[in-house]
């Protein structure tokens, strides 16, 4: 049952036994080569073991059978970006959100493409789309503060930082800001 082997493999998979995960997955998807979640776990798993360009490979040749998913749009951008091909990356995630514009994971997302470019200004952007969608999003607070002083703009940075706290008061620290530095 390629369901069954897949729990398996996230079993082992957070034991971080990536070795005997990707078996498991493999064989998974050999058995159910349509399974769009098996796919993007192999995929993560190859990702986990260093292995970008073959995770991307995996993600491509799934989304040549299923063209319409966000998630694994997403997915490959991430594998993308982790390899350093912001372009790449970018396509993917603003593929993702052409599917599925109401999702704040993948504005999230592509922001972090838009930080690897030098481009505060579109992460700025994409971050305040995932805060219209989730308002109360603790991370995207905190990393507009940061798109905030790459754009000049300290003081309104710390003000997002205050707002962040009133979210979590322990916020910054989570994240790696100093509380100091925004009381």
């Amino acid at each position: 049952d390629p369901d069954y082997l897949g729990n398996v493999a996230l079993m082992t998979r957070r034991h971080e036994d990536f070795a005997e995960a990707e078996a498991l997955l493999r064989r998974a998807c050999a058995l159910a080569p349509d399974n769009v979640g098996l796919a993007g776990n192999l995929a993560g798993v190859c990702l986990d073991l260093g292995r970008r360009e073959e995770a991307a490979a995996i993600l491509r040749r799934q989304l040549e059978r299923t063209p319409d998913s966000a998630d694994l749009w997403n997915k490959l951008g991430q594998a993308l970006h982790t390899a350093g091909e912001a372009q790449g990356a970018q396509e993917a995630f603003l593929k993702a959100i052409e599917i599925d514009p109401d999702d704040p994971a993948f504005y999230a997302s592509l922001s972090g493409c838009f930080f690897q470019t030098n481009n505060p200004a579109g992460a700025y952007a994409a971050l305040r789309k995932v805060l219209d969608l989730s308002p109360r999003n603790l991370y995207a607070h905190l990393v507009l503060c940061e798109a905030l002083q790459q754009l000049g703009r300290p003081d309104e940075a710390n003000i997002r930082a205050h707002a962040a706290l009133l979210l979590d008061e322990y916020a910054p620290e989570n994240f790696g800001y100093p509380l100091k530095a925004f009381r």
